[in-house]
Parts: C-alpha cells; sequence; structure tokens
C-alpha cells in the first residue's frame, strides 16, 4: 500500500494509519519508509513505528540517531531524529 501511494500527502497518511491501527505487518513496509525521499513521509513512518511498538523497529530508529549525514534526516521544524528518539522511548516503555 505505501510503495503504491499515489503522492507524499498520501504515503504520509496511510504512515499515520498504519500506526494507529497497530497490525504488526505494518511494521516492515514502515521501516522502509524511513529512507524515503520525503522528510514528512520520514516523520510519519518514526511516529508510528513507535506507535505500533514492535521491537523490530528499535535498530532502524537507532541508526537515524547515529546517521552521519543526519542533516538530511531534518526539516526546519522537526528532526526525524527527534521523533525517532520519542518512537524509541515509547517503544522502551512498552517492553
Amino acid at each position: 500500500m505505501l510503495e503504491t501511494a499515489p503522492d507524499d500527502i498520501s504515503s504520509d497518511a496511510v504512515c499515520s494509519a498504519l500506526g494507529k491501527i497497530g497490525d504488526p505487518r505494518a511494521v516492515d513496509p514502515l521501516i522502509k519508509m524511513l529512507t524515503h525521499t520525503s522528510v514528512y513521509i520520514r516523520l510519519a513512518a518514526a511516529e508510528a513505528l513507535g506507535e505500533l511498538g514492535d521491537s523490530r523497529a528499535v535498530e532502524p530508529l537507532k541508526n537515524i540517531l547515529s546517521d552521519e549525514a543526519h542533516s538530511w534526516f531534518n526539516s526546519s521544524e522537526v528532526s526525524v531524529g527527534e521523533v525517532a528518539a520519542v518512537a524509541l522511548r515509547q517503544l522502551d516503555a512498552e517492553e
């Protein structure tokens, strides 16, 4: 579903919805979205992964925090790294 969304707005909405639905089958596609070219999709994917609470997301989210090219993950308002950090705290609280 994420790969076939017609545009970034749709992909962002799909990421958000998948986090709220809570289906663990969404984890792998959301992890793939962490490297999307759109910062908004990366933000939505990181947030959704935190909401899902699946431990498979821990390493990919940690990779965002340690990425040497972290500026690639930044937007003018919120960085994907900040959202990843929140998601990791959510995952830690659920274990």
